[in-house]
């Protein structure tokens, strides 16, 4: 037996319960509109239905809503950000505004940051590296190395024991939401960096993840760790997640190293401006439709890995030419 001591699974930061909602944040806020400031108490949670994202329950005295354009304020935070509308509701106690909030919902400081860490919804088990978490031990760490990143994508172990595959299955059962994985990015030569710096990166681990799924699986509920380990950014943008598959893709969790050559690919593809890379990724996304004949899946997967292969963003090794 190896001598090698067995990395540390990376933690989450949230927790992972089918289908339950995540709380973000509770406390004081105000709500604007039509040149209105109202205060009161809100909670903000991470919603799987029926919307996706992140969602705002304000309450405060009688209100009378003039206006479907809003933005809240959080000083606690010191978030301020724009929302869409979902309900209103007036009781005799005063009114209860929900809203689903839109655009990039960042806060804190972007800069100086020594890593950032991601949680990822609804991917299944790989057979990766070992990793432990207390006394349990499993495989499924995913690493790779793109453009001076690093990058290690670990499954999450449930209440200190090896339990995502159990949560998997459930998952597969009920077609519902959890996070199944978290992830870590910083720099390779470990210097620090701003969070706008690893947006482009994120977005195309999002669309790594995603081609592999064949169901939108970005990088959710994004947290920026300073070099002394404390939490200094946040990024609770609404990011497109999927509910639990039944499809059939070309990715085999028995061999998770290919992802590396598609990170690769779509990072050499961003930098030569193909920007049809994200349409290909939609039109593959449309082939896993339920009820679509398979005559027409196998056309529409077949333009999709087609025109992503005539970009030459990916090896010819790494994306199948035919599904």
């Amino acid at each position: 037996m190896s001598n090698f001591p067995i990395p540390a699974a990376t933690e989450a930061l949230f927790p992972s319960i089918l289908n339950e909602d995540i709380e973000l944040f509770t406390g004081s806020a105000f709500v604007e509109f039509a040149k209105n400031r109202v205060a009161g108490q809100c909670s903000i949670t991470w919603n799987w239905r029926p919307y996706g994202g992140t969602e705002i329950a304000f309450a405060c005295g009688h209100t009378h809503l003039t206006d479907e354009s809003i933005e809240f304020e959080i000083p606690a935070l010191g978030l301020r950000t724009s929302a869409e509308l979902i309900s209103l509701e007036v009781n005799p106690t005063g009114t209860i505004i929900r809203a689903l909030l839109s655009g990039q919902v960042t806060f804190g400081q972007e800069r100086d940051l020594q890593s950032v860490r991601f949680h990822v919804a609804n991917f299944p088990d790989c057979s990766g590296a070992l990793i432990q978490a207390a006394t349990s031990k499993r495989r499924g760490r995913i690493y790779m190395e793109v453009d001076g990143w690093s990058l290690v994508i670990d499954p999450i172990f449930a209440s200190g024991s090896a339990g995502t595959a159990e949560l998997s299955d459930r998952l597969r059962e009920s077609r519902g939401f959890g996070i199944t994985h978290v992830g870590e990015l910083a720099r390779m030569d470990r210097r620090t960096f701003a969070a706008s710096e690893a947006q482009s990166l994120l977005e195309d681990i999002g669309n790594m993840l995603t081609f592999a799924r064949g169901a939108a699986t970005n990088p959710i509920l994004r947290v920026g760790f300073a070099s002394n380990g404390t939490q200094t950014w946040h990024d609770w943008s609404s990011y497109r997640v999927d509910s639990w598959p039944i499809v059939h893709t070309w990715f085999a969790s028995r061999a998770p190293e290919v992802l590396g050559s598609i990170l690769a690919g779509l990072s050499k593809g961003r930098k030569h401006g193909h920007d049809s890379i994200e349409p290909m990724l939609r039109l593959y996304l449309d082939s896993q439709a339920e009820g679509l004949a398979t005559e027409s899946k196998l056309i529409l997967v077949q333009a999709a890995l087609e025109g992503l292969a005539e970009h030459s963003c990916f090896s010819s090794a790494a994306v199948p030419h035919k599904f």
